[in-house]
């Protein structure tokens, strides 16, 4: 196998299927957990454990600036901490990003309710990149709302885009 060098994830094995990268419907999700909440809250101090998936935390009020990207959030998408701080995930929109995607993802959000969406992001530079985001609500020890959690799988490198 070839060594990946430009700081991104290995795609996972085997070719995405439609039904892998369907978009989760936030309502329906969250009627599914709306029984185990109490006991399935994203916790902060969890979020900030995890050193090994690309994550990163945004404010909880709009426009949810970036507050916390994980090392391996940078790597993956190419910035240094330096250059994102208080800018938002939009860093990662591009031509062929779907907005409805992110109007989606951003409804979830309002609604504080986990997403899993599937869309092509861009790393610096302007690569694209087929990216599972999953977002979710993260609480404090007081079980109140402190941040959003954005976690990144790259699911295909080879993105056809409108320029190409």
């Amino acid at each position: 196998a070839k060594p990946i060098t430009d700081g991104s994830v290995a795609p996972t094995a085997g070719t995405p299927t439609a039904a892998s990268l369907a978009p989760l419907n936030c309502v329906e999700m969250h009627a599914c957990k709306r029984h185990k909440r109490d006991t399935q809250l994203m916790r902060l101090v969890d979020v900030m454990a995890n050193t090994s998936d690309p994550i990163v935390l945004c404010a909880k009020e709009y426009p949810h600036v970036i507050t916390h990207p994980n090392l391996p959030w940078l790597e993956m998408c190419g910035y240094t901490l330096e250059e994102v701080e208080g800018l938002t995930n939009n860093i990662l929109t591009g031509p062929d990003t779907d907005p409805a995607v992110i109007a989606d993802l951003l409804e979830c959000v309002r609604r504080e309710e986990p997403s899993v969406q599937a869309l092509v992001n861009y790393k610096k530079g302007g690569v694209p990149f087929l990216n599972q985001v999953t977002v979710a609500p993260v609480y404090d020890e007081q079980d109140e709302l402190c941040s959003f959690m954005s976690m990144l799988r790259e699911i295909d490198t080879s993105v056809p885009t409108a320029a190409a």
